[in-house]
């Protein structure tokens, strides 16, 4: 014979439906981390090949090194 057991937990459901508003402002936030790299690279990327297309190689790697 195979007997099965069910454990209720009724806090976990709870806690599920109490502040699903929390999980928005998780899914802002990571979308933010993901974002903030990319944001603020590329203007530095771009600015260091704008220097290096004129000759400006000083200025590309004062820029690179920052």
């Amino acid at each position: 014979m195979i007997f099965y057991s069910i454990i209720k937990n009724e806090h976990t459901n709870k806690s599920n439906n109490k502040s699903p508003q929390n999980r928005y402002i998780v899914d802002i936030i990571d979308f933010l981390l993901l974002i903030s790299p990319i944001s603020t690279l590329f203007p530095f990327a771009w600015i260091t090949g704008h220097y290096v297309d004129i000759n400006d190689l000083d200025k590309a790697n004062s820029i690179q090194n920052t």
